[in-house]
């Protein structure tokens, strides 16, 4: 009866579950190289053997050998159990998990004989692997992946399965690879340090059985019946955009004198974006008033300047700034052992972002002895990056004690606001010998329409050869895998950055976010300054132009008939 009806549970989870993943059509995932059909659509399991690959059928109980170019079927055989849900190949033999009887069987496939079988652990086995000298599991029911013993399923190591329920798992380039159904995602995972590395959005709608052909990812989708092979970088960009949204933002700064003195003069600076990975500026800036001059820093960074001049009280000083733009949901997609060492890091991002600051502190007794600590002999950039990410998220929560405090005194403490979590890790990084940077950024706020005058704040680490690696541990701070994946080279489309920490004395805004003034001012002046950014979401033509503030290319394409 179980047999029975399992499989019509998984047609109405289908059928309930509203996907989010990409569809499968290869023009819409750039990692899809290929795809072939199984003459079964109901695959689970798959292996490759080295020449061709192996797919378990569940409602039939068969696994059948099929021709990696055509999908054709090769080859049958009867599955030991009446519930296949993972092969592996061994190099040898091909091992294949049933369900029902929670025993994985080593058979012969020239023989078509079972050779051997052990039971499992736990009571609802998936996924299985081979590392080359032991099989690896992943359970539903427990939400664990792991090393067992081929000869009688004792468990070496176990890990908490990252998202949801784990389907599949595989060994490919070194690291470990796992499908999640339920959030339509595949993670690259280091088995070692129990990081999930890279998240990619599945092929298809229920990525199940995964493997390797060598050069590629192979996945099989329960849904679509289909074996997709995947190439797991992007290419020449580390970085690869998703999820697209546009909007108008006006941020406006108001620099208030209420009394009595007056102010005898001085400037409002604003940050000047430019686009970059999470974002493409479409028009603008265009200013109200125009700014009285634009300064550009060493490293590229400008900054819009008013000249504030006599203020008596009472009397408000208002700059306004504006652009259509669009944000992305943006993943970078780095191998740790791709990534190099110090000595393949350029001079002059050593030189500038090596150097210690006022809230860094690097030369602090606490910060050095954390990172000898933490880090040890380590020399790979990326696993001292994620070492110290991971002991930061670790080592604070969030919460707002008012001020920006040094990162000894904030680490010390065990708590703090985004500034503070992203001053402690660039801290505990430069003093590791990596490179490190905060940017500041705009925050569309939950609504596409809102107001942000809070703000965020995140850190960048360089990587070589990657570059630079967005890192933001108050948003990683999380219980499981894959919510601290999302902390380190993820962007969500709702983050404008408008700020790039560079030479502190070039930076107009000294440890500020987005805006700025600096004045003089006669007797008690009673002074308050408001930096606020107003979204909205940029309306869209008849032909999906843009219409928004006013160019000469959007007024020869805007079709929308609204007026402007």
């Amino acid at each position: 009866m179980f047999r029975n009806i399992f499989p019509l549970f998984l047609v109405l989870i289908i059928t309930l579950y509203s996907f989010s993943g990409f569809s499968g059509e290869g023009e819409k995932n750039i990692f899809i190289q290929k795809s072939i059909t199984s003459p079964t659509p109901n695959i689970t399991g798959i292996a490759f053997d080295g020449k061709n690959i192996w797919v378990a059928d569940w409602k039939e109980d068969v696994i059948y050998s099929l021709d990696p170019t055509t999908g054709k079927k090769v080859d049958s055989l009867t599955s030991p159990g009446p519930t296949p849900t993972g092969v592996a190949w061994d190099g040898s033999h091909l091992w294949v998990v049933d369900l029902h009887f929670n025993k994985a069987y080593r058979i012969n496939v020239q023989k078509k004989s079972v050779v051997w079988e052990i039971p499992l652990p736990g009571s609802y086995p998936f996924g299985l692997a081979w590392d080359g000298k032991f099989l690896w599991l992943s359970d539903r029911n427990s939400r664990q992946i792991m090393k067992i013993s081929p000869t009688d399923g004792a468990v070496f190591s176990d890990m908490d399965s990252p998202g949801g329920e784990i389907t599949g798992i595989t060994f490919f380039k070194g690291y470990l690879w796992a499908s999640n159904r339920i959030d339509d995602e595949i993670y690259m995972i280091d088995p070692a340090n129990k990081w999930v590395i890279n998240i990619y959005k599945s092929p298809g709608e229920y990525p199940w059985g995964l493997a390797s052909n060598g050069s590629n990812l192979l996945c099989a989708d329960y849904n679509d019946g289909k074996v997709y092979f995947l190439k797991v970088e992007p290419g020449k960009d580390p970085w690869v955009r998703d999820e697209k949204k546009d909007y108008k933002l006006e941020f406006v700064v108001d620099f208030y004198n209420y009394g009595r003195g007056a102010i005898d003069g001085g400037e409002m600076i604003v940050a000047l974006p430019q686009s970059r990975e999470n974002q493409e500026i479409i028009s603008g800036p265009v200013f109200e008033p125009e700014p009285d001059s634009i300064f550009t820093s060493t490293h590229e960074q400008k900054f819009a300047i008013w000249n504030i001049g006599k203020i008596i009280p009472p009397a408000r000083k208002r700059a306004t700034v504006k652009w259509d733009l669009s944000l992305f949901s943006t993943d970078w997609f780095v191998f740790p052992d791709k990534a190099g060492t110090e000595a393949d890091i350029p001079e002059r991002i050593k030189k500038l972002y090596l150097a210690d600051g006022e809230k860094y502190l690097i030369n602090d007794p606490i910060i050095k002895k954390i990172v000898q600590e933490v880090v040890g002999n380590e020399k790979n950039i990326y696993n001292k990056a994620r070492k110290l990410y991971e002991y930061v998220i670790e080592k604070l929560e969030y919460k707002l004690a008012g001020g920006w405090e040094t990162a000894p005194k904030v680490l010390t403490r065990g708590s703090g606001s985004c500034s503070e979590y992203t001053f402690s890790f660039i801290s505990l990084c430069r003093a590791a010998g990596i490179p490190a940077r905060f940017v500041g950024s705009v925050v569309v706020r939950k609504d596409d329409s809102s107001v942000d005058d809070v703000f965020h704040r995140w850190a960048e680490v360089y990587i070589p050869p990657y570059g630079w690696i967005p890192v933001d541990a108050n948003h990683g701070d999380k219980p499981d895998a894959r919510g601290r994946a999302l902390g380190f080279g993820h962007l969500t489309p709702n983050l404008f950055v408008t700020t790039i920490e560079g030479k502190l004395e070039e930076n107009k805004l000294g440890w500020g976010y987005n805006y700025d003034a600096h004045y003089t001012y006669q007797g008690e002046a009673n002074t308050f300054l408001e930096g606020v950014g107003y979204w909205r979401p940029l309306k869209k033509g008849k032909n999906g132009a843009s219409c928004g503030i006013k160019s000469g290319v959007q007024e020869s394409v805007c079709d929308c008939g609204l007026p402007e």
